[in-house]
């Protein structure tokens, strides 16, 4: 049975964070360094695409993001994203 109540239940990201965005669409960084837990997996992955400065949600999943990790970083303003150019 689906809870709605349950933040964990299925379909919950796209309620929380929104769709996930288009491969092609513009990230903008918001820190100045990796707010993540030291030492946790995405720690270490926050510190790949962090250094990497991907472009686009394309290359920062190439360098090393998950799409969880898109989704939690938008969430936490962590990072912010621009409309890919037409």
């Amino acid at each position: 049975m689906h809870n709605s109540s349950n933040p964990r239940s299925s379909g919950s990201r796209s309620r929380l964070y929104g769709d996930f965005p288009d491969l092609d669409t513009r990230v903008r960084f918001l820190v100045d360094a990796n707010p993540k837990r030291p030492g946790s997996k995405s720690w270490y992955r926050f510190e790949a695409y962090f250094k990497a400065r991907p472009l686009t949600v394309r290359q920062m999943l190439y360098v090393g993001a998950i799409h969880e990790d898109v989704r939690w970083d938008l969430g936490h303003r962590f990072i912010a994203l621009d409309p890919a150019p037409k």
